[in-house]
C-alpha cells in the first residue's frame, strides 16, 4: 500500500504573493522537513509549475511546454508520464516523519480551465492522499487587473494599462472569475476541502501572506526563518518603467521589418531593476466601473463562501487610484533612459511615440529642481525634448536653461579671471 499524505494544494491566484511565499516555503524546505513537511517543486523551480503543464492535455497551449519544444501529442504525453514518474519517486524517498506535502503553483488557477484537467491532477495525488486542502487567495479583480499589468509588459504587451484591463479584466474570462473557479474546483475537489481566503493587507493575518497561508493550513506552528529580500520577487515597474518597456516591447515588433539597433533584452532586464515599484493605476471612474461587472458573481461567492460578510471586496476608493508618485531620476536611471530613446530614435520605428508620457514626467521632474540643480534640470529637459522634439513648452525652457547656464558660465570666468589678478 502506498504511503498517504495530508495535501496542501495553494493553486494562487495570480498576483497574491504567491512568489513571495513559494521563494519562503522553497529557501525553508529543510526547516519544513524536519517539522514532518515537505515543499514539492518542479525541477530547477521553486514552485510546481510542472503539475500545472501537464495537466492540460494534449491540446490546450501552453506556454511552458511551447518554451520545451514539445508541440505533438505524443511528446506531451511522454512529459506527463515523467511527471507522473518524478512525483511518484520524490513521494517514496520522503523520511517516514513526513506527513503533509505542500504544492504551490498560480498557474493551477490560470491554466486549468477544464474538469478534466482537475480530474487528472486529482489521478495523481488520490493513490498517495488521506486529505486534500486547496487553499486559494482571492483578490478584488481589478486591483489583480492593474498589478498584473507590468507581467504583460514584461512578457512583450505593448497595450496600455486602460486597454489591457477593459480587454482583460471581465466575468467571461476564468482568469477573473472567482465563482466559476470555486465551482470548477468543488465539483473536482469537494467543497469541503475548498478554502478560500482574501488577499489585502487589512485581511491577512498580520498583513503577510505567509503566515496567513500557515494559519489557514493549521500549520501556523511551524517556525520558518527569514528569507532576505523575499519582498521584491515578482516586483512591479513604476509607470515611467512601464511606459519605457512598453516602447522597447513596440520596436521589437518593428524590428521584424528593419534591422534591429541595439540590445532589447539588456535594455528591459536594467528596466526591471533600475524602475521596480509600485505601477500605474486605473482612474476611480473607470476601476469603479469594471469592477462592476463582476458585482453579481461577487455576490454569489460572498453568500457560499464568506457567509459572515457584508460584501466579498470593499468599494472601490478615489485614495486607492491615486498615482503614485514620480520619484527624481538619479543618475544611473537618466543613463538608461538616454540610450533607450536614442535606440528607439535610431530605429525609425513609431514605438518612440509611446514615450510621449515620459516627457511630460520627466518636465515636470525638471520644473521641481530648476532652482536648485539647473544641471540636472537641463538634462532632464533635453531627454523630454527628444521624446518631445516640438513641445513648444518644453523648448522654451529648455532655451531658458541653457540661457541661465551660459550666464552662470560666464560668471565663473569673470571670477576666475579676477582672481588670478
Amino acid at each position: 500500500m502506498k504511503r498517504q499524505f495530508r495535501f496542501i494544494l495553494h493553486i494562487g491566484t495570480e498576483k497574491t504573493g504567491t512568489t513571495t511565499l513559494q521563494h519562503q516555503l522553497y529557501h525553508n524546505q529543510r526547516s519544513l522537513q524536519e517539522q514532518g513537511l515537505h515543499y514539492f517543486t518542479s525541477p530547477e523551480r521553486v514552485e510546481s509549475r510542472t503539475l500545472a503543464a501537464a495537466a492540460v492535455g494534449d491540446k490546450v497551449g501552453d506556454d511552458y511546454l511551447l518554451r520545451k519544444g514539445m508541440n505533438t501529442p505524443e511528446e506531451r504525453q511522454a512529459f506527463r508520464k515523467e511527471v507522473e514518474r518524478h512525483f511518484a519517486a520524490t513521494l517514496e524517498l520522503l523520511p517516514g516523519s513526513v506527513h503533509t506535502v505542500i504544492i504551490s503553483s498560480e498557474h493551477l488557477h490560470s491554466r486549468l480551465r477544464q474538469p478534466e484537467h482537475l480530474r487528472w491532477l486529482k489521478s495523481l495525488l488520490e493513490p498517495y492522499s488521506r486529505e486534500i486542502q486547496v487553499i486559494v487567495y482571492l483578490r478584488r479583480q481589478v486591483d489583480m487587473a492593474a498589478s498584473y499589468y507590468s507581467t504583460e509588459l514584461k512578457n512583450g504587451g505593448v497595450r496600455t494599462l486602460e486597454q489591457a484591463v477593459r480587454h482583460g479584466c471581465r466575468p467571461g474570462n476564468h482568469y477573473f472569475n472567482y465563482q466559476a473557479l470555486l465551482s470548477l474546483w468543488s465539483e473536482t475537489f469537494g467543497e469541503h476541502n475548498i478554502t478560500p481566503r482574501l488577499f489585502s493587507p487589512a485581511e491577512l493575518l498580520n498583513g503577510d501572506i505567509t503566515a496567513d497561508f500557515l494559519h489557514a493550513t493549521d500549520l501556523s506552528a511551524c517556525m520558518l526563518s527569514a528569507v532576505a529580500e523575499y519582498k521584491r520577487y515578482n516586483e512591479s515597474l513604476t509607470p515611467f518603467g512601464q511606459v519605457l518597456l512598453r516602447g522597447l516591447n513596440a520596436s521589437v515588433k518593428c524590428a521584424r521589418r528593419l534591422e534591429p539597433n541595439g540590445d532589447i533584452e539588456e535594455f528591459a532586464l536594467e528596466l526591471r531593476q533600475q524602475f521596480a515599484g509600485s505601477g500605474e493605476r486605473l482612474d476611480v471612474e473607470l476601476a469603479t466601473e469594471i469592477q462592476a461587472a463582476f458585482d453579481q458573481s461577487n455576490v454569489t461567492v460572498c453568500k457560499q463562501w464568506f457567509p459572515e460578510r457584508e460584501f466579498l471586496f470593499a468599494p472601490v476608493k478615489a485614495a486607492e487610484c491615486r498615482p503614485p508618485t514620480i520619484k527624481l531620476l538619479n543618475t544611473e536611471q537618466q543613463i538608461l533612459v538616454g540610450k533607450i530613446i536614442q535606440y528607439l530614435t535610431a530605429t525609425e520605428c513609431e514605438s518612440v511615440l509611446i514615450l510621449d508620457p515620459c516627457a511630460n514626467y520627466l518636465r515636470d521632474m525638471a520644473l521641481q529642481v530648476e532652482a536648485n540643480d539647473l544641471p540636472l534640470a537641463t538634462r532632464l529637459m533635453e531627454l523630454a525634448s527628444q521624446i518631445r522634439p516640438q513641445g513648444p513648452f518644453i523648448n522654451r525652457k529648455l532655451g531658458e536653461y541653457r540661457v541661465q547656464s551660459a550666464r552662470i558660465s560666464q560668471r565663473i570666468r569673470q571670477w576666475l579671471r579676477r582672481a588670478r589678478l
